[in-house]
């Protein structure tokens, strides 16, 4: 597997779109890409995640133990979020100060 590249001139407000897309064989929809505790307004600003940029070379992606996504913690959450690891594991990250 390699890991997904994004295109390096790719506006920041088209990569939800095109992450959409690229996932889409995934069965990856849009309300994967929200927090589902952002309310519509806070949506419309961007996704919620933030995916790994990592090299693409062949399990790359396995090779490091970074997370392939994160999803922002937000005011409702007391700042907390998650991140999505290689192996599948969910874990909580840390409140952004």
């Amino acid at each position: 597997m390699v890991w997904p590249q994004v295109p390096p001139d790719m506006e920041s407000e088209a990569e939800a779109t095109w992450w959409l897309k690229t996932l889409k064989p995934y069965g990856i929809k849009q309300k994967h890409l929200f927090d589902p505790r952002d309310d519509t307004e806070k949506q419309k600003e961007g996704m919620s995640c933030i995916f790994a940029k990592i090299e693409g070379l062949p399990n790359n992606a396995y090779r490091r133990h970074q997370p392939w996504v994160t999803v922002k913690g937000s005011s409702r959450t007391g700042g907390e979020g998650y991140a999505v690891m290689p192996d599948g594991a969910i874990i909580r990250t840390p409140k952004s100060e």
